[in-house]
């Protein structure tokens, strides 16, 4: 996924998403988080572990821990 804030922000961590798992089978977790350049930025790539079989996953942002804002 790529995740675009509105503001450029730093601290993000795995730790700040979660996963929704709809139809996949397994336990899918989110593996890394990168800013796009240097954070404090406003573009993200967030990747997971996609666990088995064919499915669907949302990726939700649970919290703001540890997050910081310029």
């Amino acid at each position: 996924w790529t995740a675009i804030f509105a503001a450029p922000i730093s601290g993000l961590t795995t730790s700040n998403f979660v996963l929704n798992n709809v139809t996949v089978g397994g336990t899918p977790v989110v593996t890394t988080v990168t800013p796009s350049g240097s954070a404090p930025t406003t573009t993200w790539t967030i990747t997971a572990s996609t666990g088995t079989g064919d499915g669907t996953l949302r990726l939700r942002l649970a919290n703001d821990t540890g997050l910081s804002h310029s």
